[in-house]
This record gives C-alpha cells, sequence and structure tokens, in this order.
C-alpha cells in the first residue's frame, strides 16, 4: 500500500507538472504582425496549384511546393490566425516545423513551443519527434495523438486525408512533393470532413436552422424598389421585430443571428447555408448593391459571414490580404473603399451578436432604416486601384504606423454611425 501510495503523488505531481513543462515564458517564433503583397500573392498561387491538383480529370497527380512557397504560406496563415506564429526550414532531408501558441487569459501568459522533425521515410515521411516545451515525444508515440485528435477533434475522415497525404509526401531538391494525389480518395474525403465540420458548426453555434430557413424565406418574398442591400435588411430586421414584440431578450438574440445568417446566404453567397445545413435552392443568391456597387455588398456580407465563424481580427486579416493579392499586377489594386466595405460588415455582425448590445433598440433602427449611411461611411475619397509598389511608397507595409493611422480612422468613423450610437 505504502508504494501505491508514492506512484499516486509521483503521478498527481507529474501532472501538476504538465503545464509547465509544455509551456514557456518566451516564445520561440516572432509574432508575425505583417504579410507582403508578393506573400499573399505566392500563398493564392499555392492554394489555386493544390485545387487544380485535386480538381484534375486526371486521377493522379502531384503537388509540390518550395522553400519560399510554404513560407509565404505559413506567413499568412499565421497572420490571419491570432495566437498561432509558425516557421518552417525545409531541405532536401527534411521539414521542421515550429509554432508558438499564445496562451493569455486573465493577466496569465505562457507560451507552447513546438517544434515538430519530418523526415524521409520508407513509405512516404516520418515524424521523427516533435518537442512541446520541454516535453520530447518520439514520432511513435504521436501517431495514436494524432489519429485521437483528428477523429475527435474535425472527424474521422480527416485523418484517412492526413494518411494519405503522409504516405505520399517527401523532401526532394528543397522541396516538399506530395506525389500519387489520389482524388478519388481525397474528393470524397474532403466531402465527408466538410460534411462533419457542417455538422460541428451546427451544433455548437446554438444557430436554429429552421428559422435561418424562415428569414430566408420571407426575404425571397419581397419586392424592392432599388438594389440597395439597405432594402433587404430593413425587410429582415422589420421581420424581427414583428417577430419578437414580446420576447425575452434571447429569443430576440436568436432571431437577430437568424436574420443575419438569411443576408449572408441570399446576398452573399448560398453555398454559406451549407454550413448550417441549409440547401442551396432555399438560399439561392440574389445581388445587391452598396453605395451602388455590387462588389461593396459582397465585401460587407463576406465579412459579416467570417466574423459570426471565425471573429473579428481574423476576418479582417483575411480582408487586408484579399486586398495584397489585388494590388499586385493583373489585380484591380489595393482598395480603401473595399477595406471600409469589410469593416462596415464586421462591425455589423459583431455589434448585433455582441451580448452587451441593446438588439431591441438596434432591430428598431434597422427595421427603420432611411440611409446607408446609417451602417457604413461614405467611400468617395478612399484611394483605390493601389499597385503593390504605390502601396510600399506610400504605407511601406500593412504594420506600419501610416497604414494603421488610416485604419484606425476608418474604425473610429465607423463607431460615430447612427446604428452604433
Amino acid at each position: 500500500m505504502k508504494w501505491i501510495g508514492i506512484f499516486i503523488v509521483i503521478l498527481l505531481v507529474g501532472m501538476a507538472s504538465l503545464p509547465f513543462l509544455a509551456t514557456d515564458k518566451q516564445r520561440l517564433v516572432p509574432e508575425i504582425k505583417s504579410v507582403t503583397a508578393d506573400d499573399a500573392k505566392i500563398a493564392q498561387n499555392v492554394t489555386k496549384q493544390f485545387h487544380r491538383s485535386i480538381a484534375s480529370k486526371q486521377a493522379v497527380q502531384e503537388f509540390s511546393l518550395s522553400n519560399d512557397e510554404l513560407t509565404a504560406a505559413l506567413n499568412v496563415a499565421s497572420y490571419s490566425v491570432p495566437n498561432i506564429d509558425i516557421e518552417s526550414r525545409l531541405t532536401s532531408l527534411g521539414l521542421t516545423l515550429v509554432a508558438t501558441v499564445k496562451l493569455e487569459k486573465r493577466g496569465f501568459k505562457r507560451y507552447v513551443n513546438v517544434i515538430c522533425m519530418l523526415t524521409n521515410g520508407y513509405e512516404g515521411a516520418d515524424i521523427d519527434s516533435c518537442k512541446i516545451g520541454s516535453v520530447t515525444l518520439p514520432g511513435d508515440s504521436l501517431k495514436p495523438i494524432i489519429k485521437y485528435g483528428l477523429n475527435k477533434f474535425v472527424g474521422k475522415h480527416s485523418y484517412d486525408l492526413w494518411q494519405h497525404f503522409i504516405t505520399n509526401l517527401s523532401f526532394e531538391r528543397n522541396k516538399l512533393v506530395v506525389k500519387n494525389l489520389d482524388a478519388n480518395i481525397i474528393k470524397p474525403a474532403l466531402q465527408a470532413s466538410f460534411n462533419e465540420a457542417q455538422n460541428l458548426v451546427s451544433g455548437t453555434s446554438n444557430l436554429d436552422k429552421a428559422l435561418v430557413t424562415n428569414y430566408i424565406e420571407h426575404l425571397s418574398l419581397q419586392n424592392y424598389d432599388s438594389k440597395s442591400l439597405m432594402e433587404p435588411i430593413r425587410s429582415a430586421f422589420s421581420h424581427v421585430k414583428e417577430q419578437t414584440r414580446n420576447s425575452p431578450t434571447d429569443v430576440r438574440n436568436r432571431h437577430v443571428q437568424a436574420a443575419i445568417w438569411a443576408l449572408v446566404i441570399r446576398y452573399g453567397n448560398p453555398k454559406f447555408g451549407r454550413l448550417v445545413g441549409i440547401p442551396g435552392k432555399i438560399g439561392r443568391g440574389m445581388s445587391a448593391t452598396l453605395r451602388n456597387r455590387e462588389d461593396l455588398a459582397l465585401h460587407f456580407l463576406y465579412s459579416a459571414f467570417l466574423q459570426l465563424n471565425s471573429g473579428t481580427q481574423t476576418a479582417f486579416s483575411i480582408g487586408e490580404i484579399k486586398e495584397l493579392i489585388d494590388s499586385n499586377a493583373g489585380g484591380t489594386g489595393f482598395s480603401f473603399a473595399d477595406i471600409v466595405a469589410d469593416k462596415a460588415g464586421l462591425t455589423f455582425a459583431e455589434f448585433l451578436t455582441d451580448p452587451m448590445t441593446d438588439t431591441k433598440s438596434a432591430c428598431l433602427k434597422l427595421a427603420n432604416v432611411y440611409t446607408e449611411d446609417m451602417f457604413i461611411l461614405d467611400i468617395n475619397h478612399r484611394p483605390e486601384g493601389i499597385s503593390a509598389e504605390e502601396f510600399n511608397d506610400r504605407y511601406k507595409s500593412i504594420q506600419s504606423q501610416k497604414y494603421k493611422d488610416v485604419i484606425e480612422e476608418i474604425g473610429q468613423a465607423m463607431k460615430q454611425l447612427e446604428l452604433y450610437r
């Protein structure tokens, strides 16, 4: 009994020490605070290359990434996803991935630093080892952890995809190469993973699918005097006001959320409905405008959708990256009018889903909205068509103080709009 007691004490001490062994006071990867237009363009090309590989009519494809392509893609990913920064070192012998995850809550701040090494194996690539803080795990011990994690938090088909990629992955001539990509395996697995993600979103967001459908159907029955997005916004929130006249706040908030989803599905992209199980025929898309431009309405609606699903920081970062891509040769140029529309959509969705917002008052304003000025700034003096070279000359980067001042001015001006006062 004495030895059992000692073992239990040691086990408890070990478990209590694990968070400190796995975390550090300092970050290993510097915070990725900015991306360049070149990074954004390279990342876009990588995405297109992968899409072409799996969309090809030829069953078996090859996909490769150079060191520069992988670095650019990871820079864009790190900038878009808050609190996670990733670096890579790619050689002909293998790949080293280094990541830092920031943990911060109520004054507590620690970092999880992870270093994983992948090398060429007999069948594809092998995970040689991973070091998490001070804890080093050999590759063999990671396989069941990866399988459990993917199956538990992403879905069983994601592990099938992982297996397919890792067994066909190799490192050649300072490139990451995935050979024998089988579209007949990847496409069904991606679709199944998407369906599992859809169920995850539907199951955890407390979103009422029937209520969203009700609002989409309501919008589909309306006729408007203009194409302005203001019209369906007024209609949707008039419906919220009527449906929740004597309802408690939590019920009204559910209707508000459903109304926003209905707007982004009906006037943004009907494919958004698939995330909450809304059939495409119900969410059939319609066009709308803001400031007499369809592209600005789409920026507004896509940003609202991203805010609902990923939060304001990630959603705005994605908007910035899109503008950096546009600033490259062949693009329409960096547009601060687009940035205004992005900010407007983010602010709209964030404000209406904030538990501290008086949604009764907000719905009353939107049910009587008479001008777009209530929720979006004027764009006439906002520069557009800025090339990458011009952007670099004027602002240096999206991390420069000059650029931040412009974004801050837009954000402050947005707060003064009638809806938010």
